[in-house]
């Protein structure tokens, strides 16, 4: 229970005024559309519109938002409709990034959801002459026990808007929707093509802008000739771009280079090709990907930046040592390869402005708009639409950037489209990265020092420019908070930059360390004869949690592992995979992380087949809290596995002359339907708030994978896609 005060501090405060008021918005004739709050409105036609604050990027948040809501409320899910809220300090952060939107909003919409409902309750308490606990709102109807009568929702809408906040609140104790396979509130709209994306957008007045961008980072245009392309037919005109930073964020910055303005996407496209432009290469012409390898490992000697963690004393540890083991690897830069290349469409006028398009972090991208044109963020209008993928790539804003610079010039509305070549070799990809690894293991078969030194192209440092090179930040989580009862620790740290530009993939940094830390406890189990999973658990030994401080802002740098929750996830794969009971044509794999507050643990299984390995198999426990639809989590999880697979046996970008060599998906090459393993979901159940589940199943998959090649093939790969491994 919640007293009114309460209530209204997380409405007012922590959620933006979530329920600040409750309006009636006018309609024709006699009905109307009641408004309860910035979330919900009961329509004329016995719809219920739900406005959801966080973007959809195919992680399924408007099904769950929807049916938190619906569940607290009681509505029949079929009757509810959702939509994409604006850009709007009163919804929040609506972010859609860090696995954080359920962990943000479940408790927020809840207390929406169950204010609402006691005011149908009230109402219908009141109107029928019936006690308050007789009153249950189930399936859009208020339901009378003790008269057996029930009466709609949508009748009480508007007596239920004009009450008072109620005194206190109160949860269901029960949830009839959560915890079960929703279906897609959306399905329709994705299966008859009307849902809207990014490109659907249409303006009055529309042009489309095609952009040929520097090929090189940092590099500037010299010499523009653009007379073929003004004649192709519906080219309106050609513009060059200047490459600019808006507010020192990188993240916001563009390359440049020369725009195709047209009627069509068709015209631009063509006028593009017949652009001839010639290029200042500038600093970074000559990168390639074996320059970068020979510069990362360089950093190995003779010391790193920064110890960021330390404990013991591991160099004498190493000195008295029994046996000593060490290992080495190397991670490519991998690119984001959305479905959906970057577009974005804006509209400036002289006293605002519309903007519309896939991002991930709305809020974000207003702030930025009244950044780059001198205007109040009140003054602009950010839709986020439908984003056919994000991982990270729709956090950087370059894209917006570019359109809303084309439109405030042309002075009317521009959608600006990537190709998928631009998209490939304009990203911000996920930094490289090298790693070393040394155990001390004493004469009892125990770890008694683990040293990890990080070498990577800090990804914050193309984000937020130089200054942060050198710190750490997000570049070592998955590697820093390992809660190991090893008494000699130690973790270093060195930046390499690179002029490839990098930034946030799946699961940020932990794609990478997590990797490398599970493949080495792979390594030290065998080296100590036991199986991993042994490895693991007395890695972690003597603690039931660990609490460290990573070099991050806020509540992200305070990291907690809860080791019963570690290791119920890697019981429950252990038995639902048959571990340890592998034979001549069955070899396992095993892997685990924490990422934020959810724990996973993932078994791969591969064969022989023709000569040739395949994952046949892979089983993920996952425990993300208290599970909201079944059916999302499972679909997360399913395409980490995926992910995980092509990063194993695909994925690698390949730099030369500064420039990426795969342009499309004939050489950036995506997984197939004959590729797919069975992927098994296990739930591991708790009563906890929800904790995420788009990012944490990705970070295990890649070394379970690679450790079950090495029990079938007997050889460790350390350099990743095994295949140039």
């Amino acid at each position: 229970m919640k007293s009114r005060r309460e209530f209204l501090r997380i409405t007012a405060t922590v959620a933006g005024g979530l329920l600040a008021e409750f309006t009636w918005l006018p309609a024709r004739g006699s009905q109307a559309s009641v408004r309860f709050g910035a979330f919900v409105v009961i329509e004329p036609n016995s719809k219920v519109t739900f406005s959801i604050p966080v973007p959809e990027i195919g992680q399924g948040v408007r099904t769950a938002m929807a049916a938190i809501l619906a569940d607290e409320i009681g509505l029949d899910l079929s009757h509810v409709v959702t939509k994409q809220a604006p850009a709007d300090s009163i919804y929040g952060g609506m972010a859609a990034a860090g696995s954080d939107s359920m962990a943000d909003y479940y408790d927020r919409l809840r207390q929406v959801g169950a204010e609402i409902r006691q005011r149908f309750e009230l109402v219908a308490c009141q109107r029928q002459n019936s006690p308050l606990a007789a009153i249950k709102i189930e399936q859009s109807f208020a339901h009378d026990s003790t008269s057996g009568r029930k009466v709609s929702i949508f009748e009480l809408a508007s007596a239920a808007a004009s009450l008072p906040i109620a005194e206190q609140t109160r949860l269901r104790p029960k949830h009839t929707l959560l915890g079960k396979a929703i279906p897609n509130v959306d399905a329709k709209s994705l299966i008859d093509g009307s849902a809207e994306y990014g490109l659907d957008i249409r303006l009055p007045g529309q042009c489309y802008a095609v952009i040929e961008r520097s090929p090189v980072f940092a590099s500037e245009v010299a010499v523009i000739n653009d007379s073929a392309a003004r004649k192709v037919k519906g080219v309106i005109d050609v513009i060059e771009l200047r490459a600019i930073s808006v507010s020192g964020d990188n993240y916001a910055s563009t390359r440049g280079g020369v725009a195709v303005i047209a009627k069509s996407t068709w015209a631009a496209i063509l006028g593009r090709r017949l652009l001839r432009i010639e290029w200042h290469q500038g600093a970074h012409a000559t990168e390639s990907s074996p320059s970068i390898s020979k510069r990362l490992h360089a950093a190995f000697v003779p010391r790193p930046d920064q110890i960021v963690r330390r404990i013991g004393e591991p160099e004498k540890a190493f000195q008295t040592a029994t046996k000593r083991v060490e290992a080495s690897y190397e991670l490519p830069l991998l690119a984001h390869a959305c479905m959906e290349p970057m577009n974005f469409t804006a509209w400036v006028k002289a006293d605002g402005a519309e903007l519309f398009g896939p991002v991930q972090v709305p809020r974000s991208v207003q702030s930025l708009a009244a950044a780059l044109l001198g205007m109040d963020k009140d003054r602009i209008k950010v839709t986020a639409s439908r984003c056919g993928g994000g991982y990270g790539r729709r956090l950087a804003y370059d894209y917006a950037v570019e359109a809303i610079q084309l439109s405030r010039r042309l002075k009317r509305p521009v959608q600006v489209v990537w190709s998928r070549e631009d998209d490939l070799s304009q990203d911000y990809y996920r930094p490289p990265s090298v790693h070393r690894l040394t155990a001390a293991i004493d004469a009892m078969g125990q770890v008694t020092a683990w040293r990890h030194h990080l070498v990577t192209s800090s990804l914050r440092s193309h984000v937020s420019g130089a200054a942060t090179d050198l710190k750490p930040l997000y570049d070592v989580q998955g590697a820093f908070e390992l809660p190991f009862s090893i008494p000699n620790l130690e973790l270093a740290y060195s930046h390499i930059p690179i002029g490839t530009q990098c930034g946030s993939w799946r699961s940020v940094s932990h794609s990478s360390n997590v990797f490398v830390v599970n493949a080495f406890i792979d390594q030290l189990a065998q080296e100590v004869g036991v199986d991993a999973i042994t490895m693991h658990k007395r890695l972690f030994a003597g603690r039931e949690a660990l609490t460290v401080r990573l070099p991050l802002p806020g509540r992200r740098g305070n990291e907690v592992t809860d080791l019963a929750r570690y290791h119920k996830v890697c019981d429950a794969v252990a038995a639902a995979s048959r571990w340890g009971k592998q034979g001549k044509q069955r070899y396992q794999g095993f892997a685990a992380c924490r990422y934020k507050k959810s724990y996973c643990a993932t078994i791969a299984e591969v064969v022989l087949l023709k000569g040739k390995p395949k994952v046949r198999r892979i089983t993920t426990a996952i425990d993300c809290g208290r599970v909201i639809n079944t059916n999302g989590v499972k679909a997360q999880v399913e395409g980490a596995a995926m992910d995980g697979w092509a990063t194993v046996f695909q994925w690698g970008l390949v730099i030369q002359n500064g420039r990426a060599t795969q342009r499309n998906f004939d050489a950036w090459r995506m997984p197939r339907m004959a590729d797919a393993p069975d992927i098994h979901t296990i739930f591991v159940g708790n009563d906890n708030a929800p904790s995420g589940a788009g990012e944490p199943p990705y970070p295990a998959v890649v070394p379970a994978i690679i450790n079950a090649l090495a029990a079938l093939t007997g050889q460790r790969y350390r350099t990743l896609p095994v295949e140039n491994g």
